[in-house]
Formats: C-alpha cells, sequence, structure tokens
C-alpha cells in the first residue's frame, strides 16, 4: 500500500481535515495575547501614583444655563473656607 492510496481513502481525508483543523485553532489562539495586564497598578481609596491622563479630545458637558446657575448656588452654599483673607 502506498502513501498515494493512504491519502485517497475517505477515512483519511476525514481525519486529515480535522488535524487541520485542530492545527489551525492552535495556532490562531497562539497569536492572540495570553494575558491583558493593566498599564497601571493602582488601589481603591490610594493616591495615584502615575502622571496624569489626559484625554486628546475634549468631551463637551452641555448643561443649561439654569443647571450651572443651581450648581453655582449650591457650591456656595456649602463652601467652606480653607482660609481667612487678612484685610488689615
Amino acid at each position: 500500500m502506498q502513501i498515494k492510496d493512504i491519502l485517497t481513502g475517505a477515512k483519511s481525508k476525514s481525519l486529515l481535515r480535522a488535524v487541520l483543523l485542530i492545527l489551525t485553532v492552535f495556532f490562531i489562539s497562539m497569536l492572540r495575547p495570553q494575558k491583558a495586564k493593566p498599564k497601571y497598578n493602582y488601589e481603591i481609596n490610594s493616591l495615584w501614583d502615575y502622571e496624569d491622563i489626559v484625554l486628546k479630545n475634549d468631551i463637551p458637558l452641555l448643561k443649561s444655563d439654569k443647571e450651572l446657575d443651581k450648581e453655582k448656588e449650591e457650591i456656595l452654599q456649602n463652601f467652606i473656607p480653607f482660609y481667612k483673607r487678612d484685610e488689615t
């Protein structure tokens, strides 16, 4: 029996397809990153140890004039100064 005869059988073709499928899945899975690691290490309620993160684009916060005035009033009502100005 020659190799050509072995490869032309129906069982051999299905076995060959299965092996090729398994190899393809294996190689594609090896191309993916193994484990995504965060760029920064941080803990909740701790200070940020790295440089500031700045967004390249501005994101507008659209508020009406009423909303802005209301927020300003709330801030001024709850504001506690850190120091007192000496006006002497």
